[in-house]
């Protein structure tokens, strides 16, 4: 995500025990959680011993409080469940930063990635709980501040004979698809960066190949908009690619893929006094927005809609106001994936019904229908990776 600093935090890591129960408390003033930033990834670790393979996952976390209320040296805390039965917890501490405030104002940031235990070795799939607590430094008070559901996944594989080699686990992404995000940036000059305004569009897919030179196409309360420059910049770094690269093998010839994949695209769009050229002012054009993100043969893979008001500001989305937590600036945004998208290889509609945010279900009518709306493109999964009702690994 583009206000995420490229850092890796030094590995301020403990493990914790049981131990005294702690004690509970609600957040600072003025402090809450970011929905937009919380992030999980999971690492396969395999081998083969003896010719018998063995396999396991650990998760890596990040999450983020947005305010100024957070004591120096505070800390997040990773309960990871499946059912009632704990399966490894991690403690991490934070980074306090500044953003989109002047260097001498009070840190409004403090978070955290890279949060994992790697000696964890888990096979449990399907549903698994996170529960995420913050640890303020000043009373040593915990707060549960969210519980996320993981929809784990194993995929199988097997080399060229047949023979059976350890397994793949992801993290099923269908549920955030539906799920798109406008963010407004603000510009911030530095020796490499202009330091005018613009606005991304950060969606996720599950993909099979790129749509390169991405076109966007607009109106404003239906009226058809011309842009001078419609071309969208693609963002691929590792803030902005969640991807996931698992193959099943059999028998030399059948090979599948399911690889989820998170973009940031650029629109040719700008807002405030530091308007970028040849961008279109939102401030100039108040109204109801739709926007198509075409390929170059003119083929549409999302659509977007959001109301701007007369300062050029995005107006939030009806689940904003019923839970779901943004930065400044960041709003869900009402779009659809069209059935003949040429970005999207797999859906998965129910899953998408069901919520995003890692389990959060839909809080307004908006919102789930929005949800269903998703069109079924593909199979959603490879065969292994297909849940059995009833059975779950541990």
């Amino acid at each position: 995500m583009t206000r995420r600093a490229l850092l890796c935090l030094g590995l301020g890591l403990l493990f914790v025990l049981a131990a005294t129960p702690p004690a509970f408390a609600d957040l600072p003033e003025g402090v809450r959680f970011d929905d937009a930033f919380a992030h999980y990834r999971v690492t396969t670790r395999s081998s083969i011993s003896n010719g018998v393979p063995s396999e396991g996952w650990y998760l890596e976390a990040e999450a983020q409080l947005l305010g100024t209320g957070v004591t120096p040296g505070s800390a997040f805390r990773f309960v990871i469940k499946s059912g009632r039965r704990v399966l490894g917890r991690k403690t991490c501490d934070g980074q306090l930063d500044r953003f989109g405030v002047p260097n001498d104002a009070p840190h409004n940031r403090f978070w955290v990635t890279g949060c994992k235990d790697t000696d964890l070795r888990l096979t449990a799939t399907g549903p698994i709980t996170v529960e995420v607590f913050f640890i303020d430094n000043a009373t040593e008070a915990e707060t549960l501040v969210r519980t996320h559901t993981i929809d784990m996944r194993r995929v199988a594989q097997s080399d060229r004979d047949g023979g059976d080699l350890p397994g793949a686990y992801f993290i099923n992404r269908h549920p955030q698809v539906a799920a798109m995000l406008i963010e407004q940036h603000p510009g911030f000059p530095t020796r490499t960066r202009s330091g005018l305004n613009t606005v991304h569009l950060h969606v996720w897919a599950a993909v099979e190949g790129y749509v390169a030179s991405p076109r966007l196409r607009c109106s404003v309360d239906g009226e058809h908009l011309p842009l001078s420059y419609d071309r969208v910049g693609a963002s691929s770094d590792d803030e902005h690619v969640r991807e996931v690269r698992v193959v099943r093998g059999q028998r030399r010839t059948e090979r599948e893929e399911i690889r989820f994949r998170r973009y940031s695209y650029e629109l040719p769009l700008t807002f405030g006094a530091s308007l970028r050229q040849n961008y279109v002012d939102l401030g100039t054009k108040p109204g109801a927005w739709e926007c198509q993100l075409r390929n170059e043969e003119r083929e549409t893979f999302r659509v977007v809609r959001f109301q701007v008001d007369a300062n050029g500001r995005i107006a939030a989305h009806p689940e904003e106001a019923a839970g779901l937590s943004l930065p400044e600036g960041w709003h869900l945004v009402d779009g659809d994936v069209p059935a003949d998208s040429p970005l999207d290889a797999r859906t998965d509609p129910a899953a998408a019904r069901a919520g995003a945010c890692y389990g959060r279900a839909w809080g307004t009518p908006e919102g789930r229908a929005m949800a269903a709306r998703l069109p079924q493109i593909g199979e959603g999964y490879p065969p292994s990776a297909r849940l059995r009702r009833g059975r779950r690994r541990r």
